[in-house]
């Protein structure tokens, strides 16, 4: 929950979830992304959970494998004939 607040006091709205909506030792925060996010609202929300949860390994691994993700992803769109939006 802290790094829920933490998170919203730099304008990242992160839901907290917490026992008993999950295990105690599983404590999670909820986003929602939508097709009007820019991507560079997105990256700032990234950059925020990067400097935000620093000392999170859970967070940090998954911030380097969205990181490597969207490498190959941008990578395989530009090299791609077939469109990636879904109609």
């Amino acid at each position: 929950m802290k790094l829920s607040d933490r998170l919203f006091e730099e304008g990242v709205f992160a839901q907290g979830i917490a026992f008993p909506t999950v295990a105690r030792d599983k404590a999670r925060v909820r986003t929602i992304v939508t097709a009007t996010h820019t991507r560079d609202e997105l990256q700032f929300a990234l950059d925020v959970f990067a400097r935000r949860s620093a000392g999170n390994s859970s967070i940090t691994l998954a911030l380097s494998q969205h990181r490597e993700a969207g490498t190959s992803a941008r990578r395989d769109s530009r090299t791609s004939s077939t469109p990636t939006r879904r109609t």
